[in-house]
């Protein structure tokens, strides 16, 4: 009998790629492989984002709550696995400093007002709307961060409001009216929890920031479990798409970490923009939900601006590294 290798040579292929893509590269390597894994990053949230909208399309009545915590609680549950396994579990404590909680706090804040928000309008325009988190940091730069916006960059966030604006603007169509609010916030809570990592400093590990994040995040739902009457899912391959949102989130978080610590920020921040056109695409072609042309019109302005924000906002010759 002809004796067949041990896995197919496509598992093998890409094996070799995620090995390559992981390992330290040089500083002429680093760049390329860096958008790669925004690239790799986006497609994983993106499925993510399909898998969340298929949770509330399977079984509607499921609060959108649960689907946020499976999210955390396995991201958590990988970081524990990850510190068991170093027997590093000082790095994920960190210097416990305020900014640290904060960041969880908004962040989580962030994450249930996605996800309402995915369920009221679908995995598109909310993506667009969340992607506004690059514009509201860019606006609050000047004051929390004292990074100062020239004339360019101004414009650059102008035009990007004007694009939310249309993204934005109240459909007499939409069967939750307060779902593109809820998007926008998301995207704002999100600029707020950026900055809280920008104050919390380079002296703590993205596995340190994280880990406030799921903590607080568990904490949060807790409470509101008990305050809130919460419909949980019933079917077998519901339970499966749970622990596909909170293991594509955990993977997806890993390659956008590797992203901003290989290539500069201008460049991970304009590629970025992938996972809202991707999350349009997917909504229309999994779930049918398209988009009215005012829709497509803010997206396309959104996208347009948001890509060419990051690079009027870097400072010439030099490349700042994302916080």
């Amino acid at each position: 009998m002809p004796e067949y290798p041990h896995s197919p040579p496509v598992l093998e292929a890409l094996k070799e790629f995620m090995v390559e893509l992981t390992a330290n590269p040089t500083p002429k390597q680093a760049p390329m492989r860096g958008l790669v894994c925004m690239v790799i990053s986006c497609v994983l949230f993106s499925i993510m984002g399909v898998c969340v909208y298929a949770v509330q399309a399977r079984e509607p009545d499921v609060s959108p709550l649960v689907t946020s915590f499976f999210r955390i609680l396995i991201n958590l549950f990988i970081l524990f696995g990850w510190a068991s396994t170093r027997g590093n579990w000082q790095e994920l404590f960190g210097d416990k400093r305020p900014s640290l909680w904060w960041r969880g706090v908004f962040g989580t804040t962030a994450l249930i007002c996605s996800f309402i928000s995915i369920k009221a309008i679908g995995i598109g325009e909310s993506s667009f709307l969340h992607a506004s988190n690059g514009i509201f940091v860019a606006t609050m730069a000047p004051i929390f961060l004292k990074q100062k916006n020239d004339k360019k960059a101004w414009i650059a966030i102008i035009g990007a409001l004007v694009g939310l604006f249309f993204l934005f603007e109240p459909r007499l169509t939409d069967a939750v009216p307060y779902g593109r609010a809820l998007a926008l916030a998301a995207g704002f809570f999100s600029a707020l929890a950026y900055i809280m990592i920008a104050r919390a400093g380079r002296s703590n590990s993205p596995n340190c920031v994280i880990f406030y994040f799921c903590v607080t995040a568990t904490v949060v739902h807790s409470v509101l479990f008990l305050f809130i009457d919460t419909s949980w899912p019933t079917d077998h391959f519901t339970w499966f798409l749970l622990f596909a949102i909170g293991l594509l989130g955990s993977l997806a978080q890993v390659f956008l970490t590797m992203s901003y610590q290989r290539s500069p920020a201008a460049l991970n921040s304009a590629v970025s923009y992938l996972q809202p056109v991707l999350n349009m695409f997917a909504g229309i072609l999994f779930f049918a939900v398209i988009p009215d042309n005012r829709a497509f019109f803010g997206a396309a302005i959104v996208f347009a601006f948001g890509v060419a924000l990051p690079f009027v906002r870097m400072p010439h010759r030099k490349s700042a590294n994302h916080i």
